[in-house]
Parts: structure tokens; sequence; C-alpha cells
């Protein structure tokens, strides 16, 4: 058992409490061991000065948790009868990966996640498809970030949009994962066998420019590394043999022809989403 605490102001919902505050609770729990409890700084400041007897905070620095948000700083309840040490956190700045931070938080998608992580974990091969702008990076980010813990050998972003020459994306995915090319010696055969025996996931980003290239590279890497596994995005699918997809919808809107309270609007994911832009931009 371990616990993450956290104070903020989530939404109610029928099915209990959602929003950022509830995510960034969960993660910080998650990035625990069993006996330890951590806090975030909004619940530190809350209690420093009103501690029980034979307890003490200790500061742990800042990490960066699974929400790819930016560096939050963590604090360790110490008291009697629990260990005081433990390893390292299980962060997104101890774990090996190259996934970017995002300067805003990761909204609704509860749904959408679950589909996702069940279907990832029945394929090696999942592609994210749907309409410019539908959300399909930023989920295919976020999933990468949760499943941090099942690839000990990394997941690892390869970022497509801007390239142009489908020669080179081979040399994209190597540069990526830290993979030099060798005199003399094909990149894509070097590639395969840096990949043959390590467990990580490979996430290619907007290959809708690059279809055939991609279709291509991940097929080879996918037959000479049996234990690498592949998340696309993409406005279309790959095409390569055990190719599963998933196509991400819009985020739901209200239906303006009811209805509706302040309370029930908050329910819907777009509104949430407005809602936490908004008050980002102005808080008052």
């Amino acid at each position: 058992v371990r616990m993450g605490l956290h104070t903020g102001a989530p939404l109610s919902v029928e099915t209990g409490y959602v929003g950022v505050d509830v995510h960034r609770a969960a993660r910080i729990g998650a990035a625990g061991h069993g006996g330890q409890i951590l806090l975030s700084q909004a619940t530190h400041i809350l209690i420093e000065e009103d501690l029980p007897p034979g307890a003490s905070l200790r500061d742990l620095g800042e990490h960066r948790l699974k929400d790819l948000t930016r560096p939050v700083r963590l604090f360790q309840v110490i008291v009697a009868g629990l260990p005081a040490d433990f390893p390292p956190l299980r962060l997104l700045s101890i774990l090996p990966n190259n996934l970017p931070i995002q300067l805003t938080s990761f909204v609704g998608r509860d749904r959408e996640m679950a589909e996702v992580k069940h279907l990832l974990a029945t394929t090696r091969s999942l592609t994210l498809t749907g309409t410019g702008g539908c959300g399909k990076t930023r989920l295919a980010l976020q999933m990468a970030a949760d499943l941090l813990d099942e690839f000990p050998d990394g997941v690892w972003l390869v970022e497509l949009a801007a390239l142009s020459d489908a020669t080179l994306i081979t040399r994209t995915v190597a540069s990526a994962l830290h993979v030099q090319e060798e005199p003399g010696r094909p990149l894509v055969v070097t590639l395969s066998e840096s990949l043959r025996t390590k467990r990580l996931l490979l996430v290619l980003d907007n290959c809708e420019h690059l279809i055939a290239a991609c279709a291509h590279l991940a097929e080879t890497l996918l037959l000479t590394s049996p234990t690498l596994k592949l998340l696309a995005t993409s406005r279309e699918r790959l095409g390569i043999p055990g190719e599963m997809t998933y196509s991400v919808p819009s985020l739901p809107v209200p239906d303006l022809r009811r209805p509706a309270s302040i309370e029930q609007l908050t329910q819907v994911d777009s509104v949430r989403l407005f809602v936490e832009r908004a008050v980002s931009s102005q808080p008052e």
C-alpha cells in the first residue's frame, strides 16, 4: 500500500471526482513504493505547521510526474512504524524516455485511455487515427507516459511532422534512440540489431505524409525485434501486418438543445478543457 496526497479543486460528477487534481494525486501515489506516503507541495503548505507529534516531512525535491507537465516538488511523511528509506521514485525523471514537457494539462479522455491501453496490451503495433487536431498526439504522449513502468528499456518519441524527406526516417528514429551509424553498414541493420533484445515502446508521431516509408521501417523493426512495441499517430493506418487501429474521437460537446446547469456542463470534457485553459489564462 502506498499513498499520494494532493490538495486541489476537483469536479464532482455522477461517477465521482474528476479533473487534473485527481490525476495529480493518482500519479503522486503511483510514483511511490509500498509503505511510502508522498505529498504534493500544495498539501505540504497546508499541514507543515500542524503535524502530529512524532511526524515530520522530508523534502524529496522536484520531479516530473507522468502527466508530462513541469516538475513538481514532493515530500515524504516520516513517521514511526513506517520505513523511512525507499528506492528512487518511479518518475519520468528516473525512467528512460525522451517525452517532452507539456505546457498544458491533459484533460478528460479517461475512456479513450482505458481503451487504448487495452488494445496496446493485445498487439505490438497500434495506430491512433483521426482528423488533424483531434488530439492524437496528446493522447499518445500521455499513454506513453502512463506505460513507462512496463518498458524497462524506455519509451521513445520520434516526431515526424517537420520531416519532409522519407529517406531520413531511419536516421531520425536512430537519433531518437541514440543509435550511432556504423561505417559500411546500412543504418537500418544497425538499428534493428540494437533493438533485437530491447523491451521498449517506440512512438512514431505524425506519419500521414510519410506513410509508405513509416510502414516499411515499422514492419522491419517489428519483425527483427520481438519485444518491441509500436504506437503511431496518423490520419490513416500504416497498413502493416498485425496492425490495430483506434479512431480518436473529438471531445464531446454539450447538447445545446437541452437546458443544462453549470454543474452539468462542467461534466463534459470539452467544457472542462475550456474552463481549465481559461483559468490558466485568467485565474480571476
